[in-house]
């Protein structure tokens, strides 16, 4: 075998293995080789198969692999990967997947209301992805009119001379009956 045969032999079974370390869902590239960084101590402990195995874990809405199949391409066995999912650092783990998925979701959630406000046609549209995005971003939401009417409050000399008022209709009002 010539030495270039050997090279492009050599070249094609790194292709094989990058589509491995490489694999798309539902038109969502995974990539198992780059995966984000753990941000707790306590998930940087975990070992870069275990890594591989949580971001399947956390993609599994995406795919249709069973449990058998994640571990069979991470390379650890069924057991192994039962015994490495009850983990708590793996469960914080995956997580951490799920919220950096989440930010990458709502970036693209970002982009496609600022074309519909940009590009659209439509003020009606524009107007509901500018409510839909201020409403995103805490700055909008539903107010309500409350009024209510404050009574001044009487002074104490009106008090007294409202009592003494009274004091004089019930004396009237005696002084009436003991006639």
């Amino acid at each position: 075998m010539e030495n270039n045969e050997f090279r492009e032999l050599q070249l094609q079974r790194k292709d094989e293995v990058r589509e491995l370390l490489v694999i798309t869902l539902e038109g969502r590239e995974i990539d198992l080789q780059n995966l984000p960084e753990p941000k707790t101590n306590n998930t940087r402990k975990l070992t870069h198969n275990q890594r591989k195995l949580a971001l399947l874990q956390a993609t599994a809405p995406y795919h249709n692999m069973s449990f058998t199949e994640q571990c069979d391409l991470v390379g650890i066995s069924r057991t192994a990967g039962y015994k490495i999912i009850k983990k708590q650092n793996f469960q914080e783990y995956v997580e951490e997947l799920l919220e950096f998925q989440n930010r990458q979701f709502m970036g693209t959630v970002f982009k496609t209301l600022e074309d519909l406000i940009l590009k659209s046609r439509s003020e009606k549209i524009k107007l509901d992805a500018v409510k839909v995005y201020l409403t995103m971003t805490g700055k909008l939401s539903e107010s309500k009119t409350v009024t209510h009417e404050i009574k001044q409050l009487e002074s104490q000399e009106e008090r007294e001379r409202r009592i003494i008022e009274m004091e004089h209709e019930l004396l009237e009002i005696d002084g009436d009956l003991s006639e």
